[in-house]
């Protein structure tokens, strides 16, 4: 029983610094110096480089940041709503996975020595992604037995 209760602890406070993270860094995409920072992974990613020119780089990150904000809000209600958190989790894993692909499409990622400092800051993502799973795999809707 004191695995189980402590497995649960974990996956709360994963989840809530997962919240407090998706928060921070949604409200600075709402800002000239993050969407700066942001420039490189989206203007050499094949997900977002027409969004780019299509949007503006200042619109698009407010998008990111919109979305981020929108998937911390559905991960925050689990003691709530259930499904929302299930949801939440699975758009989490995907913005994840699409983040960690800048390690691969953004020139001057990898040097001979491993990975430049911008990209080590993407490496967490890894983490977060199996939060992610942990988190939809705890909160995923079980049919009802009669």
């Amino acid at each position: 029983m004191r695995r189980e209760r402590l497995a649960e602890i974990g996956l709360y406070a994963g989840r809530l610094v997962t919240v407090l993270f998706l928060v921070l860094f949604g409200l600075l995409k709402f800002t000239p110096l993050e969407t700066e920072a942001i420039r490189p992974w989206l203007t050499f990613s094949p997900i977002f480089a027409g969004l780019v020119k299509a949007l503006g780089l200042p619109t698009l990150a407010r998008v990111i940041g919109l979305i981020e904000l929108v998937i911390a809000c559905l991960l925050a209600i689990r003691p709530f709503w259930k499904v929302a958190c299930f949801w939440g989790s699975i758009l989490g894993a995907l913005m994840f996975c699409i983040t960690l692909s800048f390690l691969v499409t953004t020139p001057g990622t990898w040097t001979a020595a491993g990975p430049a400092p911008e990209a080590t800051f993407l490496l967490k993502d890894v983490l977060f992604l199996m939060l992610m799973a942990w988190s939809a795999w705890e909160a995923r809707p079980m049919k009802k037995s009669n």
